[in-house]
């Protein structure tokens, strides 16, 4: 149970750093699309938008996974325990 809390943590340590990145890859995102806004829809563009809002949001979505598995599993642990 010990290793599995450590390996927990680890996991958790690493979707956080994932979470600052979705927040660094926004932030690109909406620049660019401040730019678009500017400038015009021209190439590359909308093509790093894209790539930015799917990563940002496939790490929100492993986070959030993270979050829900996590919590599920021990309050049934918590609830076949007492």
């Amino acid at each position: 149970m010990l290793e599995l809390r450590r390996s927990l943590v680890r996991l958790a340590v690493l979707l956080a750093l994932g979470l600052l990145m979705a927040a660094l890859l926004d932030a690109i995102e909406d620049a660019v699309l401040l730019k678009m806004l500017d400038a015009g829809v021209s190439s590359p563009w909308p093509q790093i938008s894209f790539v930015c809002a799917i990563v940002k949001f496939g790490l929100i979505f492993l986070g959030l996974t993270f979050v829900i598995v996590v919590s599920v599993y021990y309050l049934w642990h918590a609830h076949r325990n007492s």
